[in-house]
């Protein structure tokens, strides 16, 4: 099981990832940057791929951190 667990967790990140990677893009302007609540949402997002990041090696922790920025 946690090796499905890991493998999924793969998946989601590139999954993720790649939207965080596209929303980058808003960013791109200095001079017209997007709302203070897109600023936290995408941290957030960071932070949901950072946990899938730790889930492999300390699946606590980065489940903990996943469920907690999702």
């Amino acid at each position: 099981m946690r090796w499905v667990a890991r493998v999924w967790g793969i998946a989601l990140l590139l999954f993720w990832g790649a939207f965080f990677l596209e929303h980058l893009k808003w960013f791109a302007d200095p001079r017209e940057l997007p709302p203070l609540s897109v600023f936290a949402l995408q941290s957030l997002h960071l932070a949901m791929l950072v946990g899938l990041v730790l889930a492999w090696r300390f699946e606590l922790l980065g489940g903990t951190i996943v469920l907690l920025s999702s």
